[in-house]
């Protein structure tokens, strides 16, 4: 059983500025949302919670889950020289185990196609949330965010000179990760870069790649300690270098960090009733992924989005997900697996939960 109950309140307000230029108006809206999930199993399934950002506690069987939310979009104009955003939202689960979070609470501006936002907030959702990971092995939806300062492109930009055929899109972030793990206040590295080539109106062919870097931190190991967090460091990190002869061991023989990425690859041809788009997303966790030894683990898939006034299905999708080889070979020397997600250092995982420190509401 699941009910939902959303409740929007859209209301435009004038923003003034020292300009005689006359722009469009942001909005503002406030939103409620009430859901109660029942499962006959002493969990929830798995859609219940699943592209959620973590509002969800699989858990239990029955849980009522309340989000207030205030969000102040970007102009509509979207030749606006200048543009902001904000907003918040807060999560109530009234259940067995009952809790309340903060989920979102952020700000940004946008300047002339370019963006910076700071907090914690959604990524756009992709594939109508149909995909359990929205087509990337290393994003998706599932946790809630965690806070960050994040440079990117609001969408792709054109490359100078190449009539509108080639664009760009690009984000470098930096996050915490302040929740209680096993290296406290770990830092989220991420950056990504995509090329789009437009070669006829119907066609969109989009490639590139995301790439994490877990770094710093204290670990709960006294062997391992402090993790190097100086600017000399940092480089290291983010260019994926080895660790210099402060960093443990194993960093000074690998890479400096935890670090891990994708390759991806989306091809979307449109017709007149809907758009098709192929994706793969390709998981690399060090060298030999990067150099897809690994080539067998994959996840991939097909999204039909249909345009023209949908009656019962607006969307459909098909994906397939492998990640048993793990570069490795019968006839290499090396036989340690890539172990995705996981490290030896950064031991509490890649995920943000949704639910750090769970408190009573009754």
């Amino acid at each position: 059983m699941h009910i939902s109950i959303v409740m929007r309140y859209p209301v435009l307000f004038f923003i003034f500025f020292v300009s005689m230029a006359v722009q469009a108006q942001n909005v503002f809206q406030v939103e409620f949302k009430n859901s109660t999930l029942a499962s006959t199993d002493r969990l929830l399934p798995f859609w219940f919670t699943t592209n959620r950002h973590g509002t969800v506690e699989s858990s239990q069987s029955v849980l009522n889950v309340t989000g207030i939310s205030l969000e102040q979009f970007y102009r509509r104009n979207t030749n606006a020289p200048v543009s902001y955003t904000w907003g918040a939202e807060v999560i109530a689960g009234w259940g067995e185990s009952s809790y309340y979070q903060i989920n979102r609470a952020f700000a940004g501006v946008a300047v002339r196609g370019w963006e910076l936002q700071a907090g914690m907030f959604y990524d756009p959702e992709k594939f109508r949330g149909l995909s359990v990971t929205g087509g990337n092995l290393a994003r998706s939806q599932h946790a809630r965010p965690y806070p960050m300062i994040r440079l990117s492109t609001k969408q792709f930009k054109p490359v100078p000179f190449t009539q509108n055929v080639l664009s760009f899109k690009a984000e470098y972030d930096e996050g915490l990760l302040n929740d209680d793990r096993f290296v406290k206040n770990a830092r989220l590295h991420h950056k990504s870069l995509y090329l789009r080539f437009v070669p006829a109106p119907e066609w969109k062919i989009t490639g590139g790649f995301e790439h994490f870097v877990f770094w710093g931190g204290v670990s709960s190991d006294e062997r391992t300690g402090r993790m190097p967090s100086d600017f000399k460091a940092y480089l290291r990190y983010i260019l994926g270098s080895g660790g210099s002869g402060d960093f443990p061991q194993t960093d000074q023989a690998n890479k400096a960090g935890n670090q891990l990425g994708t390759y991806q690859l989306e091809v979307q041809k449109s017709f007149s009733k809907a758009e098709v788009t192929f994706f793969i997303s390709h998981p690399f966790e060090d060298l030999s992924g990067v150099n897809w030894r690994n080539w067998p683990d994959n996840l991939a898939g097909l999204y039909v989005n249909f345009t023209e006034d949908p009656l019962l299905v607006s969307g459909l999708l098909y994906e397939y997900t492998s990640t048993w080889q793990q570069s490795i070979r019968g006839d290499w020397d090396r036989q340690e697996p890539d172990n995705y997600f996981n490290h030896s250092i950064y031991r509490s995982g890649f995920t943000y939960p949704s639910n750090p420190q769970i408190k009573n509401l009754v």
